[in-house]
């Protein structure tokens, strides 16, 4: 694990006085076996991988991993039939399983205390739908039906009676999509049928509210919550790519901004937050399943950078040809010149090359004239996965010759 850092005092002076934590993604230790279309739930600070595909076909298997000590354990199987694409979620120390391709009707909850998996209420069938926890209360999204077809029904599962209860359907019917709460709204993003929507449910009310569109249409995603901000994680884009896009959207703005790639584009992802990090286990690459365990949270260094220093609107044509100058700039306790230049992206672009070397083109200046030396390297602007139509952030992110992750974030503006 990562030494952290702390910030300045003052808040006017946070991005000059380095180094505070940033968020990135680290790689974990790899799952005992590859699984794809698992479903996770986190319980106190150990999360369980449930169910799934995996080489041998479909699985009754729980794994758990523990995040103090990166190590998986084998925990008891599920009862009954293996099942695939089914959903999870944990409330008052309970980990519950429901439905699933397989049993699409089951309902089960594990109790991490004991270690054993006891039949619940079984519920109208679905797979490839999504929970989330309100007070206690499980709210089941999506999926498909027990023909094959998407749904927007919402189902409740009280615990405590055993029993379900039927909500007002999401407005938009739809499956293979991600679900979460934040601050008591369940929110349903993308999926199949869903393309980039974003629909918001109030229990209270019991009613549906569309949200700011996702940037980055996706279906087969996850979704995880951190710091009061809801990620969509990877998924299947439009065109049928694999994708290792993560964007984060902020409730209080209904704005969305694009945050670090995670390091492996994978779709069918199980995920579960923890308290300063989101865990993501498995999924499908574009070469099949796999037992990657990677993590998002405050594992680097916050930097300062400036996009094209000198210039105050840091417009980017993404119709031109050439490069991107940022500078990554030095401050009170960190030097800019530690960091690593090949290892530098911005929005997932690479520095440019020099020439057929393999030198990258960075240089040192003081950019802002503090005294300090800056780092300013030149970004590929071609690059297709650099900077979409309508961002107005673009998230740098790096190692320093030590290992250490840094990140910094610049505003842009998009011109014709």
């Amino acid at each position: 694990m990562l030494r952290r850092f702390f910030s300045c005092s003052f808040a006017v002076a946070l991005l000059h006085c380095h180094p505070v934590i940033a968020q990135s993604w680290q790689t974990l230790a790899p799952m005992p076996n590859s699984v794809a279309f698992a479903t996770a739930g986190g319980v106190d600070n150990t999360v369980y991988v449930l169910s799934g595909l995996n080489g041998d076909g479909i699985t009754t298997a729980v794994l758990a991993y523990a995040a103090g000590s990166d190590a998986w354990t084998t925990k008891a199987s599920m009862l009954g039939a293996g099942r695939y694409g089914a959903a999870a979620a944990a409330t008052n120390g309970v980990l519950y399983a429901f439905g699933g391709n397989g049993d699409e009707g089951g309902v089960q909850a594990y109790d991490p205390r004991t270690d054993t998996w006891t039949l619940k209420a079984r519920m109208t069938p679905r797979s490839n739908a999504g929970a989330a926890v309100v007070n206690g209360l499980i709210y089941l999204v999506g999926g498909n039906d027990g023909t094959g077809a998407m749904v927007p029904s919402v189902g409740v599962y009280d615990p405590s009676t055993d029993s379900w209860t039927t909500k007002a359907s999401m407005p938009t019917p739809r499956t293979m999509l991600a679900v979460a709460t934040v601050n008591g709204i369940v929110y349903a993003i993308g999926g199949v049928g869903g393309g980039n929507t974003l629909e918001a449910y109030d229990p209270a009310s019991n009613t549906w509210t569309q949200k700011a569109a996702m940037p980055t249409a996706r279906q087969e995603l996850t979704a995880a919550v951190l710091n009061g901000q809801l990620y969509a994680i990877g998924g299947v884009t439009s065109d049928g790519m694999k994708s290792n896009v993560v964007e984060a959207y902020d409730p209080a703005t209904n704005s969305w901004a694009s945050k670090p790639s995670m390091p492996t584009a994978r779709s069918d992802i199980a995920s579960a937050a923890g308290k300063d990090a989101i865990y993501v286990f498995g999924g499908m690459s574009a070469f099949g399943m796999m037992d990657t365990t990677e993590a998002y949270g405050s594992f680097g260094i916050q930097v300062a950078i400036d996009i094209r220093p000198g210039s105050p609107n840091n417009n980017i044509n993404l119709a031109s040809a050439g490069v991107i100058p940022v500078a990554i700039l030095s401050g009170a306790n960190f030097d800019a010149r530690q960091v690593d230049p090949t290892t530098v992206t911005l929005m997932g672009s690479n520095v440019r090359l020099t020439g057929r070397t393999d030198k990258a083109s960075c240089n040192v200046r003081d950019v802002n004239r503090d005294g300090k030396p800056d780092l300013v390297c030149h970004m590929k602007a071609t690059q297709s996965s650099l900077i979409k139509v309508g961002a107005t952030s673009a998230v740098l992110t790096g190692r320093t010759f030590s290992g250490q992750n840094i990140q910094g974030e610049g505003s842009i503006r998009i011109v014709p």
